[in-house]
């Protein structure tokens, strides 16, 4: 009977929803849930005036995070696990699906997805099969994929898919050991290296939009 309970909880606990709530905004206009979650999360004792938004869990009235805008890019971190893969394994079928997963998942997260995503890096498994050598299959793949600055240089900078490239470079903390950055660090350091150095201005003005736009 105990074991029946443990379970029970613990399906409860996968089951919890969370609700953010944006506490600045004063849209008189709130469905009436919104408008009660607001008024809860003012009257908490840890409510102060630099926190932007409340992470409120269904049920708990006192299960209350608070954050500031900057604190969201890591919020999905929290409510997600992947496997994190080493540069060993990139090669492997799991990487990829992995990847392929928290691509989809933050393009979903930033209100961007598109059906065509559905094929990102579709080609990599297969080549793979033929090709063991994942440094080629990587070369290749770059400069013939839209959301890779290498595929800017090879074909122009005006047919990159620059939205892709910071979902690309946002969710690949999620799987990978060594890329432990998000998008917004990605680009400095992309930036800083001697090959895209000169290209710094046009890499910039298609990608920081993006990043302004989803606080990153």
């Amino acid at each position: 009977m105990k074991k029946v309970l443990r379970e029970k909880q613990s399906l409860e606990k996968r089951r919890a929803k969370y609700y953010l709530v944006d506490l600045w905004n004063d849209n008189m206009s709130a469905d009436f849930d919104t408008v009660m979650l607001v008024r809860l999360a003012k009257r908490h004792p840890d409510c102060h005036e630099e926190y932007q938004f409340a992470l409120i869990k269904d049920g708990d009235d006192k299960a209350i995070r608070f954050m500031k805008k900057e604190d969201l890019k890591d919020l999905w971190k929290d409510f997600t696990t992947f496997k994190m893969f080493g540069k060993a394994y990139r090669s492997h079928f799991s990487y990829w699906f992995a990847h392929w997963c928290a691509f989809q998942m933050t393009a979903l997260n930033f209100g961007i997805w598109k059906p065509k995503y559905l094929l990102h890096d579709i080609e990599k498994p297969w080549k793979l099969l033929i090709s063991r050598d994942y440094s080629k299959v990587q070369e290749s793949h770059r400069k013939n994929h839209k959301h890779h600055t290498e595929y800017g240089l090879e074909h122009g900078w005006d047919k990159m898919d620059w939205e892709a490239a910071v979902i690309d470079w946002e969710c690949s903390r999620f799987t990978k050991q060594a890329a432990q950055m998000d998008a917004r660090e990605t680009l400095e350091a992309l930036v800083s290296k001697p090959k895209w150095h000169p290209y710094e201005k046009i890499i910039r003005e298609g990608v920081e939009p993006i990043l302004y736009r989803h606080g990153i």
